[in-house]
Order: C-alpha cells, then structure tokens, then sequence
C-alpha cells in the first residue's frame, strides 16, 4: 500500500489551505495510507478524519524528513510550498510533487521547487511565461476547497460578518504583527457591526486581550468549520490572502480587503483590482495617503517595512481616526460579487480535482 505523506509551510494559513483542497479528493481512496505532518500553525486548521494520520515533526526540517520517510513503505511526497520535504524525497529517490500557489511571484522559479516529480503552478498572471521551457511543471486552474458541497444557492440564509486575519505568522516572524493588530483592536471597539473573527490563535488571543466590544466573537476554525462560517456570512472582511479571497469569490460571500501583512497580499491586492475583484478595501496607501514603495523588496525586508508602517499609523491620532473611519466604511459596504467572480472565469476553480487526478494518474493510485 502506498503512503501518501503530505506537508504544507507555516507561512500564514495559505499553504496548509491549498494542501487540505487537494488531500480533501483522497479521503476515499482505500488502497492508500495519508500521513500529514504538521506542527505549529500548520496545525491549526487540520480536521480530525478516521483515515488521516497526523505526525508532529518539524516540517522544515530536512534531517527530520528523511529520517521520517525511511519508516513508511512506499512513501510519496505532496508538498505544498515546502521546499524541504522536496529536498529530503529528492536525496531518497522517493516520488514528490510540489503544488505552488506563488508562482506569479518569482522572479525565477527556486530551483529546489523544480527538484519534483511535478511542479504544480496555479494559474495567475505571469504563470505561462514562468514555467516556460520546464518540463516538469504543470499549470493548473485555482486551487479551491470545494470537495465540500454546502454552498448557499439562497442570500435569504446569510448572516453575519467574517473579518479573516489568516495565520498572522510565518517562518520570518514567529510573532503575530502586534501593531497591525493594535490597529483592528481599535476599529474593532467602535464598530457597532457584530463581527466574527478568525485567525491564528496567538493572534486572536493578541485581540481578545485588548478588545472589549460585546459585538465582537473570536473563534478558531477548522478549514471545513471556516468554509461553512464563509458560505453563511453576507460579508467577508479579509487581508488578501489568495486562499480566503477565491474561496469567498467562490462561494458568492462579497469580499472587502484591509491592508495586507506582507507583500505577497499586497501583490494580490493589485492583481484582483485589474480584475474589479476588489471591493470596498482599506489598503496603506489609504491610510497614510502616501505610496507604500515596497515592490521588489524581499518578502522579509517588506514585512520589516510593512510592521513599521503599522508602527507609525499607531502613533498620530490623525490617521488612527482615518482607519477606523474606513474600517466602517468596508464593514459596511458589500460589493458586487458578479464582479468579483470574474477573476475565477479566467483562471478557473478545479485545480484541487485536476491535481488529485494527475497524481493518481501518474503515482498509479
């Protein structure tokens, strides 16, 4: 029987997200055994399956790994933007692949990406151009977790709306961005909108210490548990994340945008707004009406920049008052989600099915 071993990266919740759209289409399968290796955040939002074995180990550990893998008979790789365990199936000569929801964002695709079996490159702008001339990679529709059926056919059942942090850490930080969150704890405690707010837990345990509204609920959800809190909301309030915003297009839920963590988000934000897939959004510029000037920065360098233009937004009453003013203004505005399904028109919706098939196709599952 082969042993499916799936890894996905603690950069925010994006990684482990896609890597739970794709493993939710082998859960039925009987002539596989599915391992996830997971810890710290990566953890967070994994559901508890009967046929899911999940393994507590550093998944950036390439040492780790491979001692790892030499314990399971038959073993495969599905990484999710973990070049590590790329790496350790590459020095055993055991099958991998590697699904990467980022490649819009390289200058040059990493070489240790391409070390797979097959490098699965989500389609974005760029994407065609970038994979180019590799044999190995495969451009695949978006990556959406919609195994799951309970889309509202109906707006007559939605209530409520969602503010979605995402992860709030990475490998750059193991700290969530205290300033930026000083920021939402202050909008948060002068809205009289009730709101629900999902994200990290060391984050959303950040809020509940400074947020005493009685509007507002923290809860922490499963990846199943939040996309059924997301198809139910009339309203998604969210960084731009990739993984919540096509979900949420997906979904029908009008989405609005507040200022990203780090400058991948940024990066989006942009590209969803060549697509009218925006909405009513707070993005830094609009706060300190001013350019941001992080384009071309490393990701590192930009969330450096990023956390100290929180810093300095905490500091003048002046421009704390403009966010909160646009803070009401985005939780109480809902955009036209026709507009917003456009994106998904171009770059499609099946990339989690198109990926399970490939697999199972080429691994002989």
């Amino acid at each position: 029987m082969k042993s499916l071993l799936f890894f996905s990266n603690p950069f925010g919740y994006g990684p482990t997200a896609t890597m739970m759209a794709v493993l939710r289409h082998f859960l039925n399968l009987k002539n596989i055994q599915i391992y996830v290796i997971a810890r710290g955040l990566c953890k967070e939002i994994l559901e508890d399956y009967k046929t899911l074995t999940i393994i507590d180990a550093d998944q950036r550990n390439v040492s780790e790994i491979i001692k790892l893998l030499k314990e399971y008979p038959d073993p495969y790789v599905v990484s999710s933007l973990n070049r590590f365990a790329v790496l350790a199936a590459y020095k055993l000569g055991i099958p991998s692949c590697f699904i990467d929801t980022l490649t819009y964002l390289w200058d040059k695709i990493p070489d240790d990406y391409l070390k797979a079996d097959m490098y699965y490159a989500s389609d974005f702008p760029t994407v065609s151009e970038k994979t180019s001339g590799h044999k190995n990679a495969i451009i695949t529709p978006l990556i959406i977790d919609n195994a799951l059926d309970f889309i509202q056919k109906s707006k007559k059942n939605r209530q409520g709306v969602l503010l979605q942090l995402g992860g709030l850490k990475s490998p750059l930080s193991d700290n969530p961005p205290t300033d930026y969150l000083d920021l939402i704890s202050v909008a948060l405690n002068e809205t009289q909108k009730y709101i629900t707010v999902c994200g990290g837990n060391d984050g959303l345990n950040y809020l509940k210490q400074h947020v005493s509204s009685p509007n507002i609920e923290f809860i922490s959800l499963s990846k199943g548990a939040f996309l059924r809190k997301l198809s139910l909301s009339e309203l998604c309030i969210s960084t731009p994340g990739l993984n919540t915003t096509i979900e949420s297009i997906y979904f029908k839920t009008p989405i609005n945008f507040i200022m990203p963590t780090n400058l991948s988000q940024w990066v989006n934000h942009n590209i969803f707004k060549q697509f009218d897939a925006n909405g009513t959004d707070i993005t830094w510029e609009s706060v300190i009406d001013k350019d941001l000037d992080i384009l071309g920065l490393p990701e590192y360098d930009a969330i450096i920049k990023i956390n100290k233009m929180a810093n300095d937004v905490k500091q003048s009453k002046k421009t704390i008052d403009k966010f909160v003013e646009l803070f009401q203004q985005t939780v109480s505005s809902v955009p036209d989600t026709n507009k917003q399904y456009n994106l998904l028109k171009t770059y499609g919706t099946s990339g989690a099915k198109f990926i399970f098939e490939d697999i199972c196709k080429k691994w002989r599952i």
